[in-house]
């Protein structure tokens, strides 16, 4: 995954990197191995997506679609997170749009954050 080791190198070198392959195109799974990376570097992840894609069942705190069924198919613990649990060293945590407010507040210089489906975070007028 060529994708996946530029990325990681420009999270290494840069502090940050912009996935823009087209459909289809192993989106999900590359950022799951960056994320990856990045924990295993001692960082905390916090992976944000749209709700309709995570499909999130706070209740059960299990993630479905592509993030949930690649990070499982992976081997990664995703951790749903909406704010009411710490974010550790070496823990990817995963949470909605509308739900970051709540979490914000616990991202910090060690925490690495992806966001899944960027495009909706157009201006503070967005509906994401």
């Amino acid at each position: 995954m060529v994708g996946a080791a530029k990325a990681i190198a420009a999270l290494n070198e840069h502090g940050g990197f912009l996935l823009a392959d087209g459909a289809g195109a192993g989106k999900t799974r590359q950022m799951l191995v960056a994320a990856a990376a990045q924990t295993a570097r001692g960082k905390k992840v916090l992976l944000v997506a749209p709700a309709g894609i995570i499909k999130p069942d706070w209740k059960k705190n299990t993630i479905a679609g592509s993030v949930g069924k690649d990070g499982a198919a992976m081997g990664m613990e995703l951790k749903l997170n909406k704010g009411d649990q710490p974010m550790l060293p070496g823990e990817v945590h995963v949470t909605t749009y509308e739900q970051l407010v709540k979490i914000k507040d616990r991202i910090d210089k060690d925490t690495v954050v992806m966001f899944d489906e960027a495009h909706g975070l157009k201006n503070a007028t967005s509906n994401r």
